[in-house]
């Protein structure tokens, strides 16, 4: 992968604060990460045992502000930034990003970003260069 660490780590603590402060409630938080590749992507994938997103406001979590009436009820404390500054940030890595929630079992976040190939990529700068 070829990525900005600070922008992807800022990605990572978004995602993993949401995790925390959605599972609030439960005796213990679990968070469950796992990394593989398919194809020609690297997927990360951060599961949760939280609240969970009711499904007809799973696409409302990356809009600006957007804060789901639950979590404004039960008085959880957020800008409602997080997901979609780390959509764009995924998105200037040329990834994708996408959650699956069911309410009270959890959320999955899917981080999709391209592999690349470092040898073409080093190639091209060796190309450059003899130019």
């Amino acid at each position: 992968m070829f990525v900005d660490p600070k922008k992807i780590y800022r990605v990572f603590i978004n995602i993993l604060n949401n995790s925390i402060k959605y599972a609030s409630n439960q005796p213990k938080i679990h968070i469950k990460i796992t990394v593989y590749l398919n194809n020609k992507d690297i997927v990360i994938k951060m599961q949760d045992n939280g609240m969970g997103i009711q499904k007809e406001n799973i696409d409302k979590v990356f809009v600006p502000y957007y804060r789901e009436t639950r979590s404004v009820e039960k008085e959880i404390q957020g800008s409602g930034l997080g997901l979609s500054i780390s959509k764009k940030m995924i998105e200037a890595h040329h990834g994708d990003i996408f959650i699956e929630s069911e309410v009270n079992q959890g959320t999955t976040v899917y981080i999709m970003l391209p592999v690349v190939d470092t040898g073409a990529m080093m190639s091209g700068v060796s190309d450059m260069s003899a130019g």
